[in-house]
């Protein structure tokens, strides 16, 4: 391929809304379907519009990209296995998010999820980090704190939140869910992060 060249195809990424994943077309698994209606979720996704696709959220300023986010954290675990200091990863989620991006057109989504890394971050340490692992859940890594303080500043920040909402978004009712685990150096990455993200709904 010689620079300036000109094509008409282009890369195509399929969405999925149930899990916010991406996944190129090649790659998807065809079946057939006889009948299907369009949920409500589907029809205001189509009217409004969502913020899930990785390109809008890694875009926000004030976050890394997920990948990043991990390679990072299997550095951390490796630290630890010298150290053996506390550190800890703290997922804070939007429980109720399709009902919230319902009632919001993109901009506004984008708004939203720019104020609540503006929230984090100014209270969160400059060597902590933060990424999304889908639209509606934001990664913090807390490193070299007990999680006893990492749970504290955690339940600060969403209060912080809730007030931002409420101040900038009228009628707007958020549902956060947040959850710490401590980093164990005998696990890997993978597992931290499953374990994490598994009782978030």
């Amino acid at each position: 391929m010689n620079i300036g060249q000109e094509f008409q195809d282009y890369y195509v990424n399929a969405k999925c809304l149930s899990c916010d994943s991406d996944k190129a077309v090649d790659q998807l698994r065809s079946i057939e379907i006889r009948s299907y209606r369009l949920t409500k979720k589907g029809e205001l996704a189509a009217i409004k519009g969502f913020v899930t696709t990785s390109k809008d959220i890694d875009e926000t300023v004030g976050t890394i990209k997920l990948d990043t986010f991990k390679t990072m954290l299997k550095y951390e675990i490796e630290r630890l296995k010298q150290t053996e200091g506390d550190s800890n990863l703290c997922a804070i989620n939007i429980s109720n998010s399709s009902q919230v991006y319902s009632k919001l057109g993109s901009e506004l989504q984008k708004s939203l999820l720019k104020d609540l890394v503006g929230v984090i971050r100014s209270n969160i340490r400059s060597s902590d980090v933060i990424a999304f692992e889908s639209s509606s859940t934001i990664l913090v890594s807390m490193n070299d704190l007990p999680q006893r303080i990492a749970k504290k500043i955690t339940i600060e920040m969403v209060h912080i939140l809730k007030d931002l909402i409420k101040a900038g978004f009228e009628d707007l009712d958020v549902v956060f869910e947040t959850k710490i685990i401590q980093l164990d150096h005998s696990k890997t990455h993978d597992a931290h992060l499953k374990e994490l993200l598994a009782d978030l709904s």
